[in-house]
Order: C-alpha cells, then structure tokens, then sequence
C-alpha cells in the first residue's frame, strides 16, 4: 500500500473498488501517486481482494463478474 496515500483517501478508494467504479479508482489514484498503468492494475488487484477478504457482505458481484472484460 502506498504510505502517501492518507486513510481519508483509501478509505474514498476503498468505496471506488466496493462500488465497482474501476475508472474513477484508476483515475483518482494515479492523481495520488503518478503510478505506471501496471503499477495500478496490481495495486487495485491487491486492494480488492484484502477488501473482499475483511467485508466481503458489501460486494454485490462474484470475482469474476467484478473483473469481466477488464483486462481486454
């Protein structure tokens, strides 16, 4: 996790990634920290699944539905 990035901030991410807004979460973060587009793919990747892991009740999707046609 990036340390420059303020609670405030992930927890704003956080709600991005839980709501399935992968373009404003990409957008927002690169604001943040100037991440390389492969740098951000993992970094959301990684965020998503610790969320998944400790509040899994505010996903509405499966893994795969969340992640369809992303990476085409």
């Amino acid at each position: 996790m990036n340390n420059d990035i303020s609670k405030e901030q992930w927890n704003e991410l956080d709600q991005l990634i839980i709501e399935n807004k992968k373009l404003q979460f990409n957008q927002m973060y690169q604001k943040l920290t100037n991440c390389s587009v492969r740098d951000l793919i993992i970094i959301k990747a990684e965020r998503y699944r610790h969320l998944k892991e400790v509040c899994p009740e505010k996903f509405k999707l499966t893994d795969e539905e969340y992640w369809d046609g992303y990476y085409s």
